[in-house]
């Protein structure tokens, strides 16, 4: 069960620190070693998402439209809009998710499968289809 003060971490050096974690509002701060490739487009159907650069560069592509964001900059994902990032070098980002609904745990619980495998005798599609409510990939006209 996901808590405030919380950290999730990757594998491959990724951090996500639970900051708040409310009805309205899920705020983390994410901590990127910078060398991955874009994300794979997604989306979130019923929440905004806001970021702000606190170190750092983030690749993004939004909607489509390509931008580089860096330190003190901020930038928004509407609710449906397909979108795929990454870090350039070591980036850490506040990221705001409103509301919040069950992301807290669909972080805990998909980071952790990325790296020590999905629950037995589930698929990734499986898994992604019981948090469609909060993530869904962008079909590739999407992006």
């Amino acid at each position: 069960m996901p808590y405030e003060g919380q950290e999730i971490r990757r594998a491959n050096g990724f951090v996500v620190k639970i900051v708040t974690l409310e009805d309205e509002l899920l705020e983390v701060e994410a901590n990127y070693r910078g060398d991955a490739p874009l994300a794979q487009a997604h989306y979130h159907p019923h929440q905004d998402e806001h970021f702000e650069v606190l170190d750092g560069t983030i690749h993004a592509v939004i909607g489509g439209v390509e931008q580089w964001h860096r330190e003190g900059e901020t930038f928004d994902v509407p609710a449906g809009t397909p979108h795929q990032m990454a870090a350039e070098g070591p980036t850490r980002i506040r990221w705001q998710v409103r509301p919040a609904l069950r992301t807290a745990e669909f972080f805990e619980r998909f980071y952790d499968a990325l790296d020590n495998g999905f629950p037995e005798g589930m698929s990734r599609e499986q898994f992604l289809a019981e948090y469609a409510d909060v993530f869904r990939l962008a079909e590739p006209d999407e992006r």
